[in-house]
């Protein structure tokens, strides 16, 4: 008799849990995410289930995105840098396929003027003490007419002033007020 209430307890419970088995069957919500104007696939664009916060996917290099739901009915918000989040509800009873449109944000929102980046700050004479000190741009250089050839920066040297060449024998320059070293 116990035997018999047994399997009778058994099998009445292995038929309770396989009907929840079969009432918690997940399906696949699957599609692609694009730009709505002109249906650029988009990468990396978040996916999320608004009734699960931890349920949420990212689109792949081909804006393909997939997640696993049971059946019910869900919102889905997708979000993606520069764009409108997106909203869709869905009804999941089985294997669905949707592709989420998204539209770009105005661009006068988040638009950044120019910005100039400058290597010498424009009141540098007026806070250093530093004299006679001469500098020599490539726009200046430019500048200068050439003769057979390129533009030598060593020839250039020596049109400033206090600059003077040590002979046509040599490569070298002497400088007025510079101290002499030779290693």
């Amino acid at each position: 008799m116990q035997k018999l209430f047994f399997k009778t307890a058994v099998t009445a419970a292995a038929l309770c849990f396989s009907s929840m088995a079969l009432a918690q069957q997940k399906y696949s919500v699957s599609g692609t995410v694009k730009d709505h104007k002109n249906g650029e696939l988009l990468i990396g664009v978040t996916v999320k289930v608004n009734e699960d916060a931890s349920i949420s996917v990212v689109a792949n290099e081909y804006g393909f995105y997939s997640l696993s739901l049971p059946e019910g009915n869900y919102t889905l918000i997708v979000s993606y840098p520069g764009y409108r989040d997106y909203e869709q509800a869905i009804k999941v009873e089985q294997n669905t396929k949707v592709d989420l449109p998204l539209d770009q944000e105005d661009q006068k929102i988040g638009k950044i003027d120019e910005v100039v980046i400058s290597g010498v700050k424009k009141n540098k004479n007026l806070t250093t003490a530093q004299m006679g000190t001469e500098t020599l741009s490539i726009k200046n250089i430019e500048k200068l007419p050439v003769l057979f050839g390129e533009k030598d920066v060593m020839k250039t040297i020596q049109l400033l002033p206090g600059i003077k060449s040590n002979g046509e024998g040599s490569s070298g320059f002497s400088v007025r007020g510079a101290l002499q070293t030779r290693t």
